[in-house]
């Protein structure tokens, strides 16, 4: 088994290495922000002043805001103060806060501790622990100020490090804030738009600040104004005696209470108005109305504070200036704690707090003081809102802290260890947590003292007499509201946000003493073993026995329970009680009680049904003298139903028992109402003498007790159901029960009073004040029968009132009619039917109408006798004389059914009728009096038109009366005349709601006609459409989705339309709207079809399922089923370039890409057919040779022709960036677009890219036997990688540069042969290479170069080694680093400071060496110079030879070249930097050429196109830059914008570039004539490069400064100005081969390529300013998007290296 490890050794290993130690740094402001972060709450800041203060033992804090204007209001015109300080609170903003305190100033060790942060104060009676709070001021300032005392201390930062200056006072200054021996805290706001706090909330905060701290006064002033002051006055302290029996010491015994004094402190409050204004007028801060001004008073009274107002507050906020006072009143219980620790306990905590825990601390319990009798309701601002709980107290440590007690009181413990932020109570497992549990254990101690005090001090104020044992209610409920807050105070519930908290107080609270607590009963102030919990109810029959007041228990619920489950109050039992029962016999008074209390109980379930029959069981009570058992008692009286004196049953308990019980006792009890029909019963069954009762009380004999008793029936009818009332009918009907003027009679004998119609009828006498309603209900007649009363009117006369007393005469209709009308209340409903459909009733004679008919109707049948009916020809009833309509005649026949109107199917039946018959004048006159009567008769309320039986009446447009239409088979809308239907006469349209003739006919007959009948022209379908796109919110989502599969959309060709009339036409076919689209689009026009009809019909087609334009999945269903079809319909146009609708069409698909893929059978009919656009180069023919024969050009694409075609996607290639492939198998491959949406989409459908079909194969030669190159070369490579691997992304990177150092070779080979093998298509291509990677299995990765190396080939080989997805981007970056030096990667932002390092520790240990040498050398020579004179010069002379480069290695950079400032200036240096740095070195870059390297993003190139289109051409005739300051002039950039000051215009080229020129110039026309034909040619090389980049022209510009190293430079207003000095080099080049000297060098290509790099650097600047990796960025994407254009145009000055167009200087008038 291995031994494990030794981490000693492994430590001094590492501390006696000997090097050099280095402190651990600290980042100041990140360290202050980050604990900021979590230490800052709301006030922090002024917490933190304010506790300082208070351990510097002062009396008074003043805070001053001192505001500045803001520029976003105007300051009040008038001088009102009022208007001042509202301009100071709304608009002004903070500059600085002011904070003094009249405490100590500091000493030397405090201030040391202020510049230290986490080294808390080591006084154990201070609060600070960590050393932290008073860097919160670092919240709101980057320089806070100190001065205390005679001395000023300043904060400040440099860069990310905080410092601090200290230094003393001169005797005699004190322009500073506080006295002399004060502390001033000067914070300046680092935020300029910091807005004036909200004075309210501070207030509140400053005032529950208060309450614990030392501090007595606070102040705080806004500018001028004191705003608000606050004092706290303590009364003197006065000792309690502890309880004896009470446990002092906490849980663990590590405290314990020593002593415990009490006082009353008194704060009084003086603010001005704005502090409740401004919380009304602050954004998001509550409103202060008259509603929400509530009095401070009456906002505490629910946290139950004492306060006493001093001045009221009217409500009134026009003078802000005006002072409100108010003043609170509060109990502060303090205990000494004496504290006992272990010695390992106490490292423990000077570990954690750097200070020894205190033998001796203090804790505080806050609550308020109960006696309110003092208070006055005023009105007052919520200034003391947060001092007194409304839900929980909280924890202070000195400051209140988020961490809440659960009950209503406040907790001071200034010894608890807060967390850092000193927001909660560190409560983990450990000694700092066990210190915080035992002082909240002390504190839960300290508040069961309170309570003893507050209960002692209730039972003073109840009475002082302390031997007086019982008390009056009225006492006790002087004293309740006290007791009810003591015990609701005390009541602990769940804390927040660690429940620990209350946990711990409540179980020390009761821990302490857990035999008893004292309570307030209905005997005073008493343990709570002594007291009873039941109902004052008990009292009055159960005495002697002290019980908690009902008010207590109700509103102490909590507490009282927890009494109750903890055993310190009982119930009182059933047994008690029945004991008091059976020892006497109960008054009636005490029987309410009793049963009163029984009833309670029982609805409350605290009294069970056996307990109490128990307790019935021997109750006794007497009533009159005779005793009552309650067990016998099953019933009760009502004496609101049934009178007391009345006889009841011997169940049935006496009123007197059951009189003033609350309502619902008696049934809680078990007892029953006595119901009115259970009485009645019991009073029949002892009717007629047989059951004892007397004659004057049996119902049926005596006529004043039958009234009587039917008086209580009335009395209670109305509220009896119908089946109690069934009964009393039922009981009483066929007993003698109703008194009449002929004796006791059944109700069924009787008649009501108001009969008085026969004089020998029996009526009903004695029932005095009854309606003959109610007598009708028990079944006493109120009229005879009407077959009686016909039969004897029709032979009796008529009197002169009208009343039928004699057989004078007989009486016709009229006389019964008006007869039966003032009785008509009274008919039986089955007598009024009978009248109803009984033909006794005459019409009038169409002859005579005074003359009645002879046969006879039923009044159902007949009108009411008016002239405009009988125009219509009604049957009418006969009546002899005028009609009056409101008579009583008149209102009973309409009640019986006499019609005062046709119906509307009678009318309509008539107007049918009279059309048929040709009497179109009564026809008319009927539908007039239909549409006049329409309103009145209530036609719109019948619902006639609902019937399907109306026959057809109302005339059509377009017809004559011989044609009619019912109201369902017409309509308004002349538009639906399209589709078949008829309209209503014009004339009757107003009048259409009255006939029901709608607006439109239904839309599902529409669609109906629709689908049978298509439209047979253009125009048709365009109404047709357009009115169905006007009814559009009618039609179902399902009907149109029906109509989307239906052809009724014609498609009319062009060169044919329908001749009118004519059925059907040969061009014209119809197809479903589905199946067309509405937006005319030019791609898809010849293989969709397109239609418009208008926007109303268009909205139509478009709800059916017509789409503006086909979706991906249609154009893909279509390309995959019909592919040759659709590229032959979209190229058949005669187009240049007739494939791009094509491929425009496929990049619509490739943007849905995500659709289609969802489309699974879709999309793999999209990868097997031949749909995909494709081209395949083709070599082009050129002219013939010198030799006369015809040669293809290979080598230039743009020789080649692309061949378009489709093919399936695993036919198609995708090139991307793979260029060097691309040229070897261009010919052999189809090729995809070069886009990257579609090379995307081919992919997806399975398009393989080509370098994942190629393979390689490398042959390597022998090894060369010079190897020198190999090591030259590997030590460039290993020098410039790394600033390559530098810019590019990590996940871009496969190996990094140490990865490179450690694994990579270099050798030179003989030569190399590249095999690459086209896979799938058997073809392969072999080339020859000058540098190729291989991996051996011994060596590792080996980079093989020959001779004749080319930079392309080691380009690509190292690329493909280090990134993961390498690009010719890549390789041509990694070129120009490997072959720029390094000042020209400095000037480009590389960073080669760390190799020029190196290069100067190499040089620096070659000189040492050399330095050695010579000093043995110099040794030598002396020893030797005394033997021979002669050799001593020989050896002085001897020198030092130079270094030898290799040949065939990478060009070396000299450190003269990167550091001398004046070989940049030299004419020779400056073009040789520009060579080097641009590459000018033939490198054969003609082999990176690639068709396309364009892969950069959509976004990449729009952002790109914005910079270049923030260029701006320069108008001005001199250039002006700000003088600038360089502090740090090692940092030369070539793009300085300096020379732009001494440069003004001179003149244009042929060309349009102007030329400028330095100022002091003197011979400037000499100066153009002799670089005229090289200006023009650098300005031909820009405008090539114009038209690349699609730059104006204007905005490039050439200047001239043989003084400056400045290549070129970027305005400020976008325009680029390039150094002619630069290109002087390349144009001597370009004049050697125009004077016929051989030269290897393309210099056009050379100096195009470095003007190039260089527009794309200054265009960057358009972007980013500085040179920072944001212009890199920006200088990168310009060389990527532009490369391909920029080989092609290097191309073409390889074949014309020497051509310039003419020369030509245009220059200004002013010059000429």
């Amino acid at each position: 088994m291995a031994s494990p490890p030794d981490y000693s050794a492994l430590r001094a290993l590492a501390r006696g290495s000997g090097a050099k130690e280095e402190a651990v740094t600290v980042n100041m402001r990140h360290l202050i922000s980050k604990v900021l972060a979590r230490y800052m709450r709301e006030w922090t800041t002024l917490r933190e002043l304010i506790q300082n203060s208070a351990d510097a033992s002062a009396s008074k804090v003043t805070i001053r805001y001192e505001t500045q204007p803001s520029s976003t209001g105007l300051p009040p015109a008038s001088a009102d103060p009022t208007a001042s300080l509202k301009h100071v609170c709304l608009n002004h903003t903070l500059r600085r806060l002011v904070v003094t305190n009249d405490g100590h100033p500091f000493q030397p060790s405090d201030w040391s501790r202020l510049k230290s942060i986490a080294e808390g104060n080591p006084d154990e009676t201070k609060i600070g622990a960590f050393g932290v709070g008073f860097y919160s001021v670092f919240d709101i300032t980057d320089d806070p100020l100190v001065r205390s005392g005679q001395e000023v201390l300043s904060f400040y930062y440099k860069g990310d490090a905080l410092y601090t200056q200290m230094g003393p006072i001169p005797p005699g200054r004190s322009d500073f804030p506080g006295g002399p021996s004060d502390t001033d805290f000067i914070l300046e706001y680092r935020d300029p738009k910091s807005p004036v706090p909200d004075l309210l909330s501070l207030g509140q905060f400053l005032a529950t600040s208060l309450t614990f701290i030392t501090v007595q006064t606070i102040e705080v002033w806004l500018d001028s104004w004191n705003i608000l002051t606050i004092t706290k006055k303590p009364s003197p302290a006065a000792l309690i005696p502890i309880p004896k029996d009470l446990q002092t010491r906490t849980a663990k015994g590590k405290m314990r209470i020593v002593k415990v004094d009490r006082q009353v402190v008194q704060m009084d409050a003086r603010w001005l108005n704005v502090v409740a204004w401004r919380n009304v007028q602050g954004p998001g801060s509550r409103g202060l109305t008259s509603g929400a001004a509530a009095g401070f008073l009456s906002r505490l009274s629910d946290t139950l504070s004492t306060v006493a107002l001093n001045a009221p507050w009217k409500n009134d906020l026009n003078d802000l200036t005006r002072a409100q006072t108010a003043t609170i009143f509060l109990n502060v219980t303090t205990a000494g704690i004496l504290s006992s620790v272990d010695s390992t306990f106490k490292k423990e905590i000077e570990r954690a707090t750097k200070k020894s825990p205190p033998l001796n601390t203090k804790i505080s319990v806050l609550t308020p003081l109960l006696d309110q009798s003092s208070l006055a309701t005023v009105d007052s601002v919520d200034l003391f809102a947060t001092v007194l709980p409304k839900k929980s107290g909280n924890i202070f440590i000195g400051f209140p802290t988020s961490q809440t007690t659960g009950c209503l009181a406040h907790v001071s413990a200034p010894s608890v260890i807060p967390t850092v932020e000193r927001e909660n109570i560190d409560l983990n497992p450990g000694c700092i947590g066990d210190w915080n549990r035992e002082l909240l254990g002390a504190a839960g101690v300290l508040c069961r003292i309170a309570w003893v005090c507050e209960s002692e001090g209730i039972k003073r104020k109840l009475s002082s007499d302390p031997r007086k044992g019982t008390f009056t209610k009225e006492e006790i409920a002087g004293v309740l509201p006290e007791a009810i807050q003591l015990c609701q105070t005390f009541t602990f519930q769940e804390s927040s946000p660690s429940s620990q908290v209350a946990t711990l107080l409540h179980s020390a609270f009761w821990r302490s003493y857990d035999a008893s607590i004292l309570i307030l009963s209905s005997q005073g102030i008493l343990p709570s073993h002594q007291v009873r919990l039941a109902s004052e109810d008990l009292s009055s029959f159960v005495q002697g026995l002290p019980v908690v007041p009902e008010e207590l228990v109700a509103r102490s619920k909590r507490f009282i329970a927890l009494l109750r489950s903890m055993g310190y109050l009982t119930d009182i039992t059933v047994g008690d009680v029945k004991k008091e029962l059976d020892n006497k016999a109960l008054n009636e008074k005490q029987l309410r009680g009793f049963l009163e209390w029984s009833g309670k109980s029982l609805k409350e379930e605290s009294l069970s049904a056996e307990d109490l029959r128990s307790m019935m069981s021997v109750a006794v009570t007497t009533v009159n003298g005779k005793p009552v058992l309650l067990r016998d008692i099953h019933f009760y009286i009502n004496p609101v139903r049934m009178p007391a004196e009345m006889p009841y049953p011997s169940d049935t308990a006496p009123f007197s028992c059951t009189k003033g019980l609350p309502k619902g006792i008696p049934e809680a009890l078990g007892w029953k109402e006595l119901q009115l029909v259970r009485w009645l019963e019991w009073l029949l069954e002892r009717s007629g003498g047989s059951a004892g009762l007397a004659q004057s009380e049996d119902i049926t004999l005596s006529p004043t007790f039958s009234a009587t008793v039917l008086a209580v029936i009335y009395k209670s009818w109305e509220n009896l159901s119908q089946y109690n009332k069934e009964q009393v009918v039922r009981l009483i009907q066929d007993r003698t029960v109703m008194p009449t003027k002929m004796g006791m009679k059944r109700p069924a004998e009787a008649y009501v009073p108001s009969v008085k119609l026969f004089d020998d009828l029996p009526i009903v006498s004695g029932l005095t004040g009854m309606k003959d309603k109610f007598l009708v209900a028990l079944g006493v007649r109120n009229t005879p029968d009407v077959e009686v009363v016909i039969r004897k009117m029709f032979a009796q006369g008529k009197a002169s009132d009208g009343i039928p007393h004699e057989p004078t005469g007989s009486w016709n209709h009229v006389h019964v009619i008006r007869y039966l009308a003032s009785m008509a209340n009274d008919i039986p409903s089955k007598d009024f039917e009978r009248l109803r459909t009984k033909a006794i009733f005459p019409a009038e004679d169409e002859t005579d109408r005074e003359k009645p008919t002879a046969a006879r109707y039923k009044i159902t049948e007949l009108f009411e006798p008016k002239h405009p009916l009988r125009k219509l020809r009604l049957p009418v009833l006969q009546w002899p004389s005028y009609y009056r309509l409101h008579s009583m005649e008149a209102k009973f026949l309409t009640c019986l059914g006499l019609r005062a109107y046709p119906s509307p199917l009678d009318l309509i039946k008539i107007m049918a009728k009279a059309s048929a018959d040709g009497e179109m004048d009564f026809y008319e006159e009927t539908l007039t009096y239909f549409i006049v009567n329409h309103h009145s008769n209530g036609y719109a309320n019948l619902k006639y038109l609902e019937t399907d039986t109306i026959p057809p009446y109302l005339p059509l447009e377009g017809h004559d009366h011989r044609k009619l239409a019912a109201p369902a088979e017409c309509f308004l809308n002349e538009r639906s005349t399209i589709l078949g239907f008829e309209i209503l006469k014009k004339h009757l349209h107003i009048h259409a709601v009255k006939f029901g003739v709608k607006e439109h006919p239904p839309i599902d007959e529409c669609v109906k006609r629709l689908m049978k009948a298509q439209p047979g022209t253009k125009i048709d379908a365009r109404l047709m459409f357009a009115y169905f796109g006007s009814r559009l919110a009618e039609i179902k989502e399902r009907t149109l989705q029906q109509l989307g599969s239906v052809p009724f959309v014609p498609i009319i060709k062009e060169n044919g339309a329908k001749i009118q009339g004519s059925k059907s036409s040969p061009d014209i076919r119809f197809i479903s709207p589905q199946s067309c689209y509405l937006e005319h689009n030019s791609i898809y026009g010849e293989i969709f079809d397109y239609v418009d009809f208008g926007t109303e019909a268009n909205a139509f087609l478009e709800a059916c399922g017509s789409k503006r334009s086909p979706d991906a999945k249609e154009l893909a269903k279509l390309i995959a089923k019909g592919p040759a079809t659709v590229f032959d319909k979209l190229t058949s146009d005669g187009e240049s370039q007739p494939h791009q609708k094509y491929e425009r069409l496929l990049k619509f698909l490739a943007s849905h890409l995500g659709a289609l893929k969802a489309e699974r059978a879709l999309f793999k009919e999209l990868k097997l057919a031949r749909c995909l656009l494709a081209y395949k180069k083709v070599p082009r023919q050129t002219n013939q040779n010198v030799n006369g024969n015809s040669s293809t050009v290979d080598d230039d694409a743009d020789n080649d022709e692309k061949v378009w075609l489709l093919a399936s996607a695993r036919q198609i290639v995708l090139v991307k960036d793979d260029s060097i492939y691309y040229e070897s198998f261009k010919f052999q491959i189809l090729t995809a677009p070069e886009k990257d949406d579609l090379e995307e989409f081919y992919h997806a459908l399975g398009s393989p890219y080509l370098n994942a079909i190629v393979e390689e194969h490398l042959s390597i030669g022998p090894i060369e036997h010079d190897q020198s190159r190999a090591v030259e070369s590997q030590k460039r490579i290993l020098e410039r990688v790394p600033l390559f691997l530098h810019r590019q992304p990590k996940d871009d990177v496969k190996h990094d540069a140490a990865w490179l150092e450690k694994n990579l070779q270099v050798e030179v080979v003989k030569s190399i042969h590249l095999h690459l093998i086209l896979r799938e298509h058997n073809f392969s291509y072999k080339d020859k290479r000058t540098a190729a990677a291989k991996y051996d299995q011994q060596r590792g990765w080996v980079l093989c170069i020959t001779k004749s190396l080319e930079l392309r080939d080691v380009c690509l080989a190292l690329s493909k080694l280090l990134l993961t997805q390498p690009n010719v981007h890549h390789a041509m970056t990694l070129g120009n680093i490997l072959s720029m030096d390094l000042a020209t990667l400095r000037k480009w932002g590389y960073n080669v400071d760390r190799i020029l390092l190196q290069k100067e520790e190499a040089a620096q240990m070659a000189k040492d060496e050399r330095q050695k040498q010579l000093d043995e050398e110099r040794k030598q020579r002396e020893d030797e110079r005394k033997q021979r004179d002669g050799e001593k010069k020989r050896s002085q002379e001897a020198g030092s030879s130079g270094k030898v480069s290799i040949p065939g290695a990478f060009a070396e950079t000299s450190d003269d070249e990167a550091t001398s400032e004046k070989s940049k200036r030299s004419g020779k240096a400056t073009v040789d930097t520009i060579r080097k740095g641009f590459g000018t070195r033939p490198h054969k870059l003609s082999a990176l050429k690639s068709d396309s390297v364009d892969d950069a993003r959509d976004a990449d190139r729009e952002n790109l196109r914005k910079v270049i289109r923030a260029c701006r051409p320069y108008d001005l005739p001199e250039l002006y830059n700000k003088p600038q300051t360089t502090l740090r002039t090692e940092t030369i950039t070539y793009c300085d914008p300096s020379p732009g000051g001494h440069l003004s215009f001179y003149c244009k080229t042929g060309s349009g570039i102007k030329i400028f020129l330095t100022k002091d110039l003197r011979d400037k026309d000499a100066f153009i004539r002799s670089h005229g034909a090289a200006l023009c040619g650098f300005a031909d090389i820009l405008m090539d490069l114009h038209r690349m980049f699609d730059l104006p022209p204007e905005v490039l510009n050439i200047f001239n400064d043989e003084e400056s190293y400045s290549i070129a430079f970027n305005n400020t207003r976008g325009s680029i100005f390039c150094n002619f000095q630069y290109f002087l080099p390349f144009w001597t080049g370009i004049e050697r081969q125009r004077s016929g000297q051989i030269v290897d060098v393309n210099y056009k290509g050379e100096a195009a390529k470095a003007t190039f790099i260089t527009l794309c650097h200054e265009l960057a600047h358009n972007a980013v300013h500085e040179h920072s990796a944001e212009h890199e960025f920006y200088l990168e994407k310009f060389m990527e998007q532009f490369m391909f254009k920029f080989t092609q145009l290097a191309a073409s000055y390889a074949k014309q290296p020497s051509y310039f167009a003419e020369p030509t200087i245009l220059q200004p008038l002013s010059h000429a």
